[in-house]
């Protein structure tokens, strides 16, 4: 696969069709359905999965990638939510389905979200809903970004994320805990492990890649979407969690360096220099005269 524009990664345009998920996507639903379930059968092995304030101290580091494979408690809402999403952006299909095999549609919707209730009751004991939004997840979008990636360069971006995000939730969980609770609610306090640094991160890998390219279902462009996300990281800074909404923030922001290729100091450097030549540009540009009449001015002169 040939590099991009702007980093390793690239952005290269289009969008991807189809339905089938992708090897890199596959395997990465695989890692949150295997940590979700060591999690929570095996707690003294979810001391080694789950960043804490003692991942550093204790040299757990094995939680900077397995605090981002363990999914976090969610409600049936949230799942819900996501699925609504789903059926809007595939409303036709969805219409299709409910005309020529409604009572398929009904039964098979009705058998899974039986199924996921029993999951989250006796299998993931409360981790069922949000495994199975961060599945989707990760099986949707992830297979949307790996159509231009291929399997290994998608693994090799959710490392370079899970990583440094998991890093700082522990570094938080150190030196400031504190940050657990929202700047709007001292006493709330929510989970800081889960896939949601990644799944930011493949939302907003996805709408850098389609740049300038509308969404018919918003009529917007679809890069613009980006700043949706930030959004919801700032609201989650307000009123959920100083962490969450930092390590949301912050896989954004990876993203789009990765992207971008803005994480190399020599583009650092070339973009500095690109400056300091449009200053220099400038102020030349101030010491010339304006006339008025404009380039024309002498043929004016001449025919008087």
């Amino acid at each position: 696969m040939t590099r991009g524009r702007g980093g390793g990664f690239g952005r290269p345009g289009g969008f991807g069709g189809g339905l089938r998920p992708g090897q890199g996507a596959t395997a990465l639903a695989a890692l949150l359905t295997l940590g979700s379930l060591v999690a929570v059968w095996s707690p003294s092995a979810a001391a080694w999965l789950l960043a804490s304030g003692s991942t550093f101290a204790e040299l757990r580091l094995t939680a900077l990638l397995g605090n981002t494979v363990v999914a976090a408690p969610s409600s049936f809402f949230g799942f819900a939510l996501f699925v609504g999403i789903g059926v809007l952006l595939f409303l036709d299909r969805v219409r299709t389905l409910w005309h020529t095999r409604r009572n398929a549609l009904l039964g098979w919707s009705a058998g899974i979200l039986g199924a996921l209730y029993l999951i989250d009751q006796f299998v993931l004991r409360g981790l069922g809903w949000g495994w199975a939004s961060g599945v989707l997840v990760l099986l949707w979008f992830g297979t949307a970004v790996e159509r231009r990636w291929g399997p290994r360069r998608t693994l090799v971006f959710a490392f370079w994320i899970a990583v440094p995000t998991n890093a700082v939730v522990a570094a938080l969980l150190t030196w400031a805990p504190w940050t657990v609770t929202a700047l709007t609610n001292a006493a709330r306090m929510a989970p800081t492990h889960g896939v949601f640094a990644l799944t930011d991160a493949l939302l907003a890998a996805w709408c850098l890649m389609h740049g300038s390219a509308r969404l018919a279902l918003l009529n917007i462009e679809a890069r613009k979407l980006v700043w949706v996300l930030v959004a919801l990281g700032v609201l989650d800074l307000l009123f959920t969690s100083r962490l969450v909404g930092t390590v949301r923030l912050l896989a954004i922001a990876l993203t789009w360096l990765l992207l971008t290729g803005h994480y190399r100091p020599r583009v650092l450097l070339d973009h500095l220099r690109l400056w300091r030549i449009d200053r220099r540009l400038a102020k030349r540009r101030g010491r010339f005269e304006v006339i008025d009449g404009g380039r024309n001015l002498h043929r004016g002169e001449a025919t008087t």
